[in-house]
């Protein structure tokens, strides 16, 4: 809302950098978490060695998955930044906001006359 405050002839083009925005955090944050969990690019193993078929159920190593809390505190102490920097940015456009309690106030005239 606040981008097609500052923005209004260009909304579609706000809209797709945001969501563009959401989709390349997931691809650089889905590098990150691969290199905390999973460094040395263990492979998914097979829980029963002689199932062969596609039902087999595989699971990564336990040291993959101990690494997962760690991970997440990471990410965690990358993202309060992110987000706090992004909230600190955000702002409404003031003229924006006057012209509608303007617009607010003359429909509430309009609806006692």
């Amino acid at each position: 809302m606040c981008g097609w405050e500052h923005l209004p002839s260009k909304k579609g083009m706000v809209s797709g950098l945001i969501i563009g925005g959401f989709g390349f955090g997931a691809f650089i944050f889905g590098f990150i978490s691969t290199a905390i969990a999973n460094p040395d690019n263990l492979k998914k193993v097979k829980e029963d060695p002689t199932c062969t078929g596609d039902d087999c159920n595989s699971f990564f190593p336990s040291e993959v998955y101990d690494k997962v809390p760690r991970m997440i505190r990471i990410c965690s102490l990358l993202w309060i930044p992110l987000a706090l920097t992004g909230i600190l940015f955000v702002t409404r456009n003031d003229d924006y906001v006057k012209k509608a309690k303007i617009e607010g106030r003359n429909e509430i005239i309009d609806k006692i006359e």
